[in-house]
């Protein structure tokens, strides 16, 4: 009786593990991120800046394994609390603060003059007036729309949906591994995280053409993936190429397996196995360009752009 039990519980358990796992990701990549700019504003290298990391990373995986074993003991929801709502005229000055901010970050890439300090302090802004709103609206303090409220994340619920799931970011992190899909933008991101991985410094200006002498091509470089990559590259000697295609590919690949199991667990959508198997199949399927599964999927999955998608 008690393995029964346990059989059942271990397909829950291992969702509650992937969640964990998803945010542990999030957060650790969050933080490099400050990390990468700060340390590219203040010029203190590639190595200091992976130093940093490292100790971000410590607190980044306490916030998401912290309370791993209570929730596997899965005590049920916790009781409702009495939220006040934020009035009308707070949530508009909100929402006008963040389309001043978000305006002046689409203005930054149509002058490449502006001091990184300015730059970094409207990115800034933009985040945490994204964040506070996204904060207001999961504590119900915003409610743009009447949505019910759905409960706790659905389980997975027997052995068949587990497998199921597994199978999927096996297949699919095997598969990004045999898929050639060329972009002209991976010239860019390629010689970015090489350039990195050759000097141990975090480049401000172009390193494409000149060694930092023009200025970036893409200005301000807010993008970290290639940084983080260019980084792991100085510090272990291999070949960005191959971080880029044969470990960052095949990773997010699966990852994203599990992300898409999470939102349809969020979402209460039943038979999440075979709505997991048709959205992923649907993805693969745009193959616009050249002609590659998931042309926006894994078929160029070390780009940061389109890992977050």
């Amino acid at each position: 009786m008690r393995a029964g039990r346990a059989s059942r519980r271990l397909p829950a358990e291992i969702a509650r593990l992937t969640d964990r796992l998803l945010d542990f990701v999030v957060l650790a990549f969050a933080a490099w991120t400050v990390v990468y700019h700060l340390f590219l504003v203040l010029d203190l290298g590639a190595v200091a800046a992976a130093a940093a990391g490292a100790a971000a990373a410590v607190p980044s995986a306490w916030l998401a394994f912290r309370d791993a074993s209570d929730a596997l003991s899965d005590p049920g929801p916790e009781p409702a609390r009495a939220v006040r709502p934020w009035p009308w005229r707070r949530v508009l000055a909100v929402l006008a603060v963040y389309t001043v901010a978000a305006a002046g970050v689409a203005a930054i890439f149509a002058s490449d003059r502006l001091g990184w300090w300015t730059v970094w302090s409207l990115l800034a802004a933009t985040a945490a007036v994204a964040l506070a709103l996204a904060a207001a609206r999961a504590t119900g303090r915003i409610a743009l729309d009447p949505v019910e409220e759905t409960g706790p994340p659905r389980r997975l619920e027997g052995w068949a949906e587990t497998v199921v799931v597994l199978a999927w970011a096996v297949a699919l992190a095997t598969l990004s591994l045999f898929l050639v899909r060329p972009a002209a933008d991976d010239t860019y991101y390629g010689r970015q995280a090489s350039w990195i991985a050759e000097h141990g410094e975090l480049p401000l200006r172009d390193v494409l053409f000149s060694d930092e002498v023009f200025q970036a091509i893409i200005y301000p470089p807010v993008s970290s993936i290639e940084a983080l990559v260019g980084t792991a590259g100085h510090l272990t000697g291999l070949a960005v190429p191959d971080l880029l295609f044969f470990l960052l590919t095949p990773l997010a690949s699966a990852l994203s397996v599990l992300a898409m199991l999470r939102v349809l667990r969020r979402w209460a959508v039943p038979l999440v196995g075979l709505s997991l198997s048709v959205a992923l199949l649907f993805l693969l399927m745009t193959a616009q360009g050249s002609r590659t599964f998931g042309n926006l999927f894994i078929g160029r999955i070390w780009e940061g752009k389109i890992v977050f998608i």
